[in-house]
């Protein structure tokens, strides 16, 4: 941050200290507001990802056949753990 930067002075605020309204409240409230969980497209694929219920857990085995059997279902795959 460089010195010496002049601040304004309080009385020149416009919008810090003051209420400001929310555009998007009265959507949100009944319902037509649009969140990306909302958004559908034509082929549009989901993802799953599961955890261990605890910390520190180790998976004993692992078998994608009853996943990949689901009809809709892509593939199937487990992913190493990061280290920390």
């Amino acid at each position: 941050m460089p010195d010496g930067v002049p601040l304004k002075d309080p009385k020149q605020f416009h919008v810090i200290g003051k209420s400001t309204k929310r555009l998007d409240t009265p959507d949100k409230v009944n319902g037509r507001a649009q969140f990306g969980i909302d958004v559908r497209r034509a082929g549009m694929l989901y993802a799953v990802v599961g955890a261990l219920p605890g910390l520190g857990g180790k998976v004993a085995s692992f078998d994608a056949t009853k996943a990949k059997a689901v009809p809709a279902s892509r593939t199937c795959s487990r992913f190493q753990a990061a280290s920390p």
